[in-house]
């Protein structure tokens, strides 16, 4: 299981398809596109039109196009019409579910890079916890299972809402997309302790220590229920992060901007006041577009 650490100054990263009402914090003609379709993406997400969902899980990377997002539709057609039928031969949602699980992971979550986006998993089998937890998210939408998508300070899971079969009073199953071994967590005490862990925020900011990076402390908890949509948004974030990084801040407030668009969240906010600060601090800051 891999969980998230921090790189550099500031890298926390992230591992129903409609749109949750919020009164994004910037108006549209205020975020810059780096291409004319991201644009129309956007213009589409006014009026909760549900179609942007997918594009926008592609977007944060400029060389992503229609053609990239409609090659992933057919994708995810043909998958979800496999899975129905193995899904209707298997009569139990334990074993359903490992399967997909595991399925999915060896034919297309091919190799754990943070901080990757979706076209990357697409073009290269690379994921992270955001664009993994997405591709799952997608499929059990599909599929006609609920499930719940957990925002954690360090970390990102899904859990998914039995229906039928020899376990269906467990309250739910976890789906752990970083981990290709045992991601799929079904017993009943397994996931008492896996949750515990999740939740314990001493524990998950000891993992980036760990790792010998340094940790942004957050001053407040991050435990939310967050839909597919609104980790489109953390995938902008990271995409943000990336760019800041780089020291190519004034990118990295472009695409934060239209991560608080889709995503108004503390934890963006207060990433929004760093990147300020840093180009206050930094007069040179200002020109480190592209850079």
């Amino acid at each position: 299981m891999k969980t998230f650490a921090a790189i550099s100054t500031f890298v926390i990263v992230l591992c129903a398809l409609t749109l949750k009402a919020q009164t994004p914090p910037f108006a549209l003609s205020e975020l810059h596109f780096n291409s004319d379709y991201e644009a129309a993406v956007f213009s589409n997400l006014q009026g909760g039109n549900t179609d942007a969902v997918l594009p926008l899980l592609f977007t944060p990377n400029k060389n992503a196009g229609h053609q990239h997002v409609a090659e992933f539709r057919n994708e995810i057609e043909s998958l979800v019409t496999f899975l129905k039928k193995k899904q209707a031969a298997y009569k139990d949602d334990s074993r359903f579910l490992s399967y997909l699980f595991y399925k999915v992971h060896r034919k297309y979550l091919k190799q754990y890079e943070p901080q990757t986006d979706f076209f990357s998993l697409l073009e290269h089998g690379r994921y992270d916890c955001v664009t993994g937890t997405a591709f799952y998210a997608i499929l059990l939408e599909e599929l006609g299972y609920d499930y719940v998508i957990k925002e954690l300070e360090y970390h990102i899971y899904l859990t998914v809402q039995p229906q039928h079969g020899t376990q269906k009073d467990l309250p739910f199953y976890v789906f752990e997309a970083t981990d290709p071994e045992s991601g799929f967590i079904s017993d009943r005490s397994a996931i008492s302790k896996i949750k515990a862990l999740y939740e314990n925020e001493a524990a998950s900011k000891q993992v980036g220590k760990k790792s010998g990076n340094m940790v942004h402390q957050f001053d407040f908890e991050i435990n939310n229920n967050i839909s597919l949509p609104q980790l489109t948004g953390l995938a902008y974030y990271n995409n943000a992060i990336v760019l800041y990084n780089n020291q190519q801040f004034s990118s990295a407030e472009a695409q934060l901007k239209k991560a608080m668009y889709i995503y108004n969240s503390k934890r963006l906010q207060t990433f929004m006041d760093l990147i300020k600060q840093t180009v206050a601090q930094n007069p040179l800051a200002k020109n480190s577009v592209g850079k």
